[in-house]
């Protein structure tokens, strides 16, 4: 007779293999609308009006010189340089950058090492309305 038999608890045994993945669930529901901008406004465009603006700078031989080139009221300076007409000079471009502390323009400074030649630059800038 097994069964009258009693005795203690062995120890566990080692652990079984993993099982099989169940089925998948049910596809959840779909969440609210984001919200879009301010009030749920677009945001306004960060520039418009933008335009391309010149000034000749004649820089006497041996000399510097400063230049400006201004954009039009209500707009600001993006970027901006210098550009040599003459090919036969050597001009060194010693300054470059926004005119005014609100960037109304650009600026720059340019050297003509050129003995018995004037040199022409001209100043340019991109301007633009920012909002």
């Amino acid at each position: 007779m097994l069964g009258s038999l009693s005795g203690n608890r062995g120890p566990a045994g080692p652990q079984g293999d993993r099982g099989p993945a169940g089925p998948r669930g049910p596809k959840g529901a779909t969440g609210p609308a984001g919200v879009n901008g301010v009030n749920r406004l677009p945001g306004p465009s960060g520039t418009s009006g933008w335009g391309y603006y010149t000034s000749r700078l004649d820089i006497p031989p041996n000399s510097s010189r400063r230049g400006y080139v201004y954009c039009p009221d209500g707009q600001h300076a993006l970027g901006g340089g210098a550009a040599n007409v003459n090919y036969d000079a050597s001009t060194y471009l010693w300054e470059s950058g926004p005119a005014g502390a609100s960037a109304i323009g650009w600026q720059v400074g340019v050297f003509n090492k050129v003995q018995g030649l004037t040199a022409t630059d001209y100043v340019w800038v991109i301007c633009a309305k920012v909002n």
